[in-house]
């Protein structure tokens, strides 16, 4: 009797990958769905009034829901928004728009507080779609870093990434 191998390898299934945190915690890195809204409404819940300024520039919670209703729509060729997920807890989320200028798109990240300076948040540069990151400068806190200035260029939409033209800096 002959046993047949499944069509998907259940560690790819969804689509991601796992990596390792700056503290050498396994971290899966994967697309969001429609079905995260609920988790990812609870990071932001969880997130203190400063940071969420800090993603926002704005006081309040008043942006939470268009958020989640922008990071949750299918993926296309102008949006993309992945999460990061440690054991069963989303403890961050990443996502770009793309501009007119097809190399560039604005770029959003929220790490959660808890996962703050275990760099999280540079596991964006994953994103096959990424040329260079560029996080300069930053801001360093007692409680992690913080990028004041982010550049984001893109491969072109119909181009495939090649990894070996990355340059992805580190900040000076």
């Amino acid at each position: 009797m002959t046993t047949a191998l499944p069509d998907t390898d259940p560690f790819t299934a969804d689509g991601g990958h796992d990596a390792l945190a700056a503290d050498g915690a396994i971290v899966r890195i994967r697309p969001v769905v429609r079905a995260d809204r609920a988790e990812l409404a609870e990071l932001y819940q969880r997130t203190s009034d400063e940071n969420l300024y800090r993603r926002f520039m704005t006081g309040g919670r008043a942006g939470i829901d268009p958020e989640l209703d922008r990071l949750t729509r299918p993926a296309d060729p102008s949006h993309v928004a992945v999460l990061a997920r440690e054991r069963d807890r989303v403890v961050g989320v990443a996502s770009y728009e793309r501009l007119p200028d097809p190399y560039a798109a604005e770029f959003a990240i929220l790490v959660d507080d808890a996962a703050h300076g275990r760099g999280v948040g540079r596991l964006a540069e994953e994103l096959p779609e990424v040329a260079e990151l560029d996080l300069n400068p930053v801001l360093a806190g007692p409680d992690g870093v913080v990028a004041v200035d982010v550049k984001l260029r893109l491969a072109p939409v119909d181009a495939e990434p090649d990894p070996g033209v990355r340059a992805l800096r580190e900040p000076a």
